[in-house]
């Protein structure tokens, strides 16, 4: 069994104005890094991961059998005087099975098993929403062999 967490509290501790020609800070527009305070871009404020992991030998063969799980809270997409995209938490689920025996080995494989699409990034950069997104559930067979 592993897991691990992280909890974040990330704030914007200053947030100094533009610098004029003349040395001094521009003080007629906002700070384009935002108010200080807010919460920094990308910086969920839980993140967490486990994996339980059964191993055993039978007839010669070499087995196991694993899931795993992983979820982020939800997090901004920026700090600053700019649109800011509120990314929802998700939640990401994995199983994998798989034998093996001397050089050969099999496994067959879930990856995002309930096919959650997370929102890693969102943007409007060139005008349009934009989001990065994860992969799709992705299901496979992986077959091996030791040289």
């Amino acid at each position: 069994m592993t897991g691990t967490a992280a909890w974040n509290s990330s704030s914007l501790v200053n947030s100094p104005y533009l610098i004029g020609v003349s040395g001094q800070p521009i003080t007629s527009i906002p700070s384009p890094y935002g108010q200080t305070g807010s919460s920094l871009a990308q910086s969920p404020p839980f993140q967490g991961s486990i994996r339980a992991r059964y191993e055993a030998g039978f007839n010669g063969y070499m087995g196991f059998v694993q899931v795993a799980a992983s979820h982020q809270a939800h997090s901004y997409s920026a700090t600053g005087n700019i649109v800011v995209f509120d990314q929802p938490a998700f939640t990401i689920y994995d199983a994998s099975l798989g034998v093996s025996k001397g050089a050969w080995n099999v496994q067959a494989y879930a990856q995002n098993l309930t096919d959650t699409r997370a929102d890693l990034f969102s943007n409007d950069n060139q005008f349009v929403p934009a989001e990065t997104v994860n992969r799709p559930r992705t299901i496979g067979v992986r077959l091996g062999f030791k040289f």
